[in-house]
């Protein structure tokens, strides 16, 4: 095997190269899947709440309507229509029910694979439509740092200008800022715009980062992904405590829960200002199931960390 060494960059530049990128018309099989293809690639463009639900009720089968919220699923098609709709790259396999493509959003550039199956029986209903990610074409290595960082940052103008972005962007390499720019609003109601300095709410992006800060203290051997809990913390719950280890808490196999509790909604943010503040609002839930044997999405299992 031959290791591929992928400038970081080039990268990030991927989407921005796809978003300029001129694509021909893909001939699609004339199959009872490349039929309901064309049916759901064409109702991206001019989706409306009421045409995807009568889409739904008369193309798929109840038992795959069923699988989500109607709301959900009219959710999607509206996002996708704000993307610019969808339309087929490439045809990766086709059968009679059955068709897999390469589809592209094209105000993003955004690609994906995206499977349609259908009943064998008439009128051959979608009984199941899969996403997943695509390949990236090839990209131009011969563009220097900057060069990149600009591409990158004109197609986040291009969102911008759609109405699809609104933030700030920083590129940097070894410790060199090659570009930054700011998009949009901080505050919609006085017109506040975002700016270079803005500050923003990260959300569990930050979960990232306490697990690189975690990992750092196993490498400099201050810790071991093997350590229980109670190594480490007074624990209210003794007994999991001894049980959970650090290597539950980084996967969301604690067991844990959350600390977005009723409790929590009724608290003044004034209030919580520690990290045993916001734990005192868990304390008492105990642990889904014993570590290690499930997942489950842990807001308090990070905090802990």
């Amino acid at each position: 095997m031959h290791r591929v060494h992928v400038h970081p960059l080039l990268v990030l530049a991927a989407f921005a190269v796809l978003a300029v990128t001129g694509l021909r018309a893909v001939e699609l099989p004339a199959t009872p899947a490349g039929h309901r293809l064309v049916q759901l690639t064409t109702l991206t463009s001019d989706a409306t709440p009421r045409r995807v639900a009568a889409f739904i009720e008369s193309s798929y089968t109840p038992e795959y309507a069923a699988r989500l919220p109607l709301e959900r699923r009219i959710g999607s098609f509206m996002d996708w229509k704000a993307r610019g709709g969808m339309r087929v790259v490439s045809v990766r396999d086709s059968q009679p029910h059955r068709v897999e493509v390469v589809a592209e959003h094209p105000l993003t550039g955004e690609r994906m694979l995206l499977t349609i199956e259908t009943t064998e029986a008439s009128p051959h209903r979608i009984e199941g439509i899969y996403l997943g990610p695509a390949p990236l074409p090839e990209l131009d290595e011969s563009l220097s740092e900057r060069e990149i960082a600009e591409r990158w940052l004109g197609y986040v103008d291009g969102l911008a200008e759609a109405g699809l972005y609104s933030g700030a962007a920083l590129i940097a390499r070894d410790g060199k800022i090659l570009g930054q720019r700011a998009w949009g609003l901080a505050h919609r109601d006085f017109g506040v715009p975002n700016d270079t300095t803005t500050r923003f709410n990260l959300g569990s992006l930050n979960k990232t980062w306490t697990g690189v800060a975690v990992a750092q203290l196993v490498e400099a051997g201050k810790l071991s992904f093997d350590d229980p809990l109670s190594k480490f913390i007074d624990y209210p719950d003794a007994e999991s405590a001894k049980k959970i280890r650090v290597e539950h808490l980084l996967t969301h196999t604690s067991g844990l829960g959350s600390y977005f509790t009723e409790e929590y909604g009724r608290t003044a943010r004034k209030d919580l200002r520690s990290l045993d503040d916001f734990l005192a609002l868990s304390a008492d839930q105990p642990p889904a199931f014993e570590p290690g044997t499930d997942w489950l999405y842990s807001n308090t299992g990070m905090l802990v960390l």
